[in-house]
């Protein structure tokens, strides 16, 4: 089960996937955009998104950076079980009926459990990577998972296909 979730509403919340992830893996830590590892940096990222919780052990924060362009970014729980697969279907399926064209995301190049999760949701990787600096080592590799509206009608996977309600 998903529910949109705001800072205003749901900060404490919102404050325990961000504490979860600053005790994660040091390759994760160190793929975050943030300058520093504050809350006030992180509230400022959920300012910027549209976030729906996902069983309260999964966030998937959207943003427009486009007309009807939307980039994701996902954070779950470590340890969680629950299988995330059906709700992140029914929210990208909510985002294609409000009028998006294009969802996007960029998983790290060795992140093997993102990037199945994408594929799941029916985004597949269009050939673009993005290197991300690491000072003193070697550069993460990002690369771009996409799903058009319009390829959601020629996949052979039904789990991939445009459900309206």
């Amino acid at each position: 089960m998903y529910r949109e979730v705001t800072i205003d509403n749901d900060k404490d919340f919102l404050l325990l996937f961000w504490k979860d992830e600053q005790r994660s893996v040091k390759w994760y830590r160190e793929s975050n955009e943030t300058d520093d590892c504050t809350d006030e940096t992180f509230i400022n990222f959920c300012n910027r998104h549209r976030i729906f919780a996902i069983n309260e052990s999964a966030l998937l924060y959207t943003q427009e950076v486009e007309p009807q362009i939307i980039m994701l970014h996902f954070s779950v729980l470590r340890r969680t079980k629950d299988d995330l697969t059906e709700d992140l279907m029914q929210i990208r399926n909510q985002l294609f009926r409000e009028g998006a064209k294009i969802i996007f995301g960029w998983v790290l190049k060795h992140n093997r459990g993102l990037k199945k999760i994408c594929v799941d949701l029916g985004l597949r990787f269009n050939g673009t990577t993005s290197e991300m600096e690491r000072e003193g080592k070697k550069p993460f590799i990002r690369e771009c998972y996409v799903i058009s509206r319009e390829s959601l009608f020629t996949f052979k996977d039904s789990r991939c296909l445009l459900l309206s309600n």
